[in-house]
C-alpha cells in the first residue's frame, strides 16, 4: 500500500488483536442486520 512508516506502524498497532470472526455487536444473540447497494457511477457509450 501506498503509506508511510508511521501510517503502517499505527496500522499494525490498532489491528493487531482484531479477530475477524467477532460480529460487531453489543448482544451476540440478535441478528445483525447487514445493508449493501450499488451505484451506476459511468456510462459508457458504444
Amino acid at each position: 500500500s501506498n503509506c508511510g512508516a508511521h501510517e503502517r506502524a499505527l496500522l499494525n498497532n490498532l489491528l493487531a488483536k482484531y479477530n475477524t470472526l467477532e460480529r460487531p455487536v453489543a448482544n451476540e444473540s440478535e441478528p445483525l442486520e447487514v445493508k449493501f447497494g450499488i451505484t451506476l457511477q459511468q456510462i459508457i457509450d458504444v
